[in-house]
């Protein structure tokens, strides 16, 4: 049966666009008689890019969909691959219209959003079929919610992509400053590393980490704020942003600018997610200008199958533990939900667990750069490498937007990029940290609608 895959070129911008720019809402579908066995008809699938390598990924997806279509008779697959800057406005409009496909990817946050709207359905029958929490690498925290209009959580999807962020270290410009073993077991010994691979007067930088208004601090930040052992969310879902914890933090990445001076010229503008007017970050690492950075686990995998001559001079570490005593990390779990008002709901379970066999999951942890979304698959160029089990211990620890706890408002907090102005109001505008923090757990409260919680001091 013919495929009709659509491909849009990735853009990068703001997720506000006119209804006209969204993609077509799909036609409705033919379902198959109760009893009549497997699902039968279209089933409408709406991603957006995501690996590295677009013309690999689409590659997959076609020849995933061939083979599904190909076991599955009266089966056609209609995937719309539709850019990252109509991701939410396209998914709202078809929401509010009623004409919506039969599933999406996205990051978490979206999924909770939507069923707080009553407009995706629980999959907690998926996340049992395949082995229960347990059996998923990164967990399945994020992906439960209990909304406000339901007296029990479910599991509103499941994984699409796991991963978080490692230390990456130049190993020629450590062994040069004395380490032979460059990876620092906490903060204190990342500064120390720092300071003994600094060397601006050849140009050469300890640290090279965001500091820009953007995404890339904000996740990066919110790694080292995990760190730090303090939160965003209370478990009574209470804005906890003026703490002790989260004052050390703060105070800690700003003195790696004020104090340390361990940072490049121009990073308050420059940022490893995007373009902007100074060189980016990666460019910089690459040239050994900066020793160490902090970046997504996909690194090591696009290196070796490139064979980049980066990875020779690489040390791939753990990110440093923090006060808490554990590392912390951006985790970054995309989930695959269904639409309440899917045609085809039945067949969109279908072809999650076909994505979810064995081959299909190995060579999408490839292709994606990811880490297996199921325990015990073995995933040449990436179970085996030797940093793979800093990543896997790194994500009982992964915090999203909001952490600890899952909230409707997530994704508009997080797009507010609040933790990149609070620390460029530090480094930048001289504001003190007491200042700095009280005046964002202001910002904060307003962005989620809550009040402060009992953990802040003052707090009624």
């Amino acid at each position: 049966m013919r495929r009709k895959i659509l491909f849009s070129v990735l853009i990068l911008g703001a997720m506000l666009l006119s209804a006209c720019a969204v993609p077509a809402a799909p036609p409705a579908t033919e379902m198959a008689e109760e009893g009549d066995g497997a699902p039968t008809g279209k089933l409408v699938f709406w991603n957006h890019p995501t690996a590295l390598e677009a013309a690999e990924e689409q590659q997959f997806w076609e020849d995933l969909n061939a083979a599904f279509e190909a076991e599955y008779e009266g089966v056609e697959v209609e995937l719309v691959w539709v850019p990252w800057d109509q991701m939410y406005v396209s998914k709202i409009n078809a929401i509010q219209s009623g004409e919506v496909p039969d599933m999406s990817f996205m990051g978490v946050e979206q999924q909770v959003e939507f069923a707080e709207m009553d407009a995706v359905i629980p999959v907690d029958d998926l996340v049992e079929e395949l082995g229960g929490p347990e059996a998923f690498s990164g967990g399945l925290k994020y992906h439960w919610f209990q909304p406000s209009w339901s007296d029990e959580g479910h599991y509103w999807g499941v994984p699409y992509q796991e991963g978080g962020y490692l230390l990456y270290v130049r190993k020629d410009l450590a062994e040069k400053a004395g380490y032979s073993d460059p990876c620092p077991a906490d903060w204190d010994a990342l500064v120390e590393l720092a300071l003994a691979m600094h060397d601006p007067e050849n140009e050469v930088y300890g640290i090279g980490l965001d500091y820009s208004v953007g995404n890339g601090t904000t996740q990066l930040y919110t790694t080292f704020w995990a760190a730090g052992g303090g939160q965003t969310l209370d478990k009574d879902k209470k804005v906890a942003v003026n703490t002790p914890e989260n004052a050390k933090t703060l105070q800690f990445y700003a003195d790696l600018w004020l104090v340390h001076d361990l940072l490049p010229p121009g990073v308050t503008t420059v940022t490893t997610y995007g373009t902007s007017t100074a060189t980016p970050i990666d460019d910089w690492y690459n040239a050994g200008q900066i020793a160490m950075t902090v970046r997504n686990m996909n690194l090591p995998i696009v290196w070796e199958r490139t064979q980049n001559p980066i990875r020779e001079v690489t040390q791939v570490c753990m990110m440093p533990a923090g006060p808490s005593g554990h590392t912390g990390t951006f985790s970054q779990p995309g989930t695959l939900y269904i639409f309440k008002e899917a045609n085809n709901p039945e067949l969109a379970k279908e072809y999650i667990r076909f994505f979810y066999r064995e081959e299909w999951q190995i060579r999408w942890a490839q292709v994606d750069g990811i880490i297996p979304l199921l325990k015990g698959l073995d995933v040449p160029g990436i179970t085996d490498g030797y940093w793979y089990p800093f990543i896997l211990e790194e994500q009982s620890w992964g915090a999203r937007p909001g952490f600890w706890e899952s909230h409707p408002k997530n994704l508009v907090a997080h797009e507010a990029f609040w933790p990149a102005l609070m620390v460029q109001d530090v480094v930048l505008k001289g504001m003190s940290v007491e200042d700095a923090l009280a005046k964002y757990q202001g910002v904060v409260e307003e962005l989620y609608g809550e009040p402060c919680s009992p953990l802040v001091e003052g707090c009624e």
